[in-house]
């Protein structure tokens, strides 16, 4: 069934306006009858039929609800050096997929040139969390904020870094509660940098013996957290 997030939605007759309603009508073309699941944000879902079809909004009976079982009892917030072009909304896409929680743009001392337009495509690249969360079952939709000083964040032990140049396999990792993990840009990390996360005792961990593109990285380190930690 298609999926949309809805807020303050209730049981009985429910309205569906905005881009919800256009991609109901217009791009799946939906009919009276169709089912779809709508999902409030906060891991609840809720099963519909619809019931009417209008110019502006679609009408849908509510029949039930129960908790999304999709998300992960642990937080991930993403910290991802700003990479060449448009591939921040490539991995946006992919770790709203893996499972994040939050992603912050940040600005290190190798960052791409384009870190400078990131803060004017904040909603769009919430745009792209949202249909990845809808595509992938997500019971809430994961929040890009805007860019951030790598030097200006609070480090502390929850925070894990990628370093090619070595570190702990995330399987010895410990699994928390709350985590933060760090990728770098094409360049990766400066040693200053490494030098300064280490300092308020954040941990330093390797994705394996090949050094990764800075979009494969994302990706690979969110899956083996993944594959580690969702059977616990």
């Amino acid at each position: 069934m298609y999926r949309y997030f809805e807020k303050n939605i209730r049981f009985g007759t429910f309205e569906i306006k905005g881009q919800s309603a256009h991609h109901i009508k217009n791009v799946v073309r939906l009919k009276s009858g169709s089912k779809i699941i709508l999902c409030d944000g906060e891991k609840n879902d809720y099963e519909c039929v619809i019931t009417g079809i209008f110019a502006d909004s679609i009408e849908v009976n509510i029949q039930t609800t129960y908790e999304n079982k999709n998300e992960t009892d642990y937080k991930i917030s993403l910290y991802q050096s700003v990479p060449k072009q448009d591939k921040l909304e490539h991995i946006i896409q992919k770790a709203v997929e893996l499972g994040v929680s939050e992603i912050y743009p940040v600005l290190t001392e190798r960052s791409e040139p384009t870190f400078k337009g990131v803060n004017n495509k904040i909603e769009r690249y919430n745009q792209i969390a949202e249909a990845a969360a809808r595509q992938s079952g997500r019971g809430i939709i994961p929040i890009v904020h805007p860019l951030v000083k790598m030097l200006d964040v609070d480090v502390d032990e929850s925070h894990l870094i990628a370093y090619e140049c070595g570190g702990v396999s995330i399987r010895g990792v410990d699994k928390m509660r709350e985590v933060s993990l760090w990728i770098g840009p094409e360049g990766g990390f400066s040693l200053h940098e490494i030098e300064w996360f280490s300092e308020f005792s954040g941990k330093i961990v390797s994705l394996g013996k090949r050094v990764l593109r800075t979009e494969t990285a994302a990706v690979v380190a969110l899956a083996q957290m993944s594959v580690l930690w969702d059977g616990d």
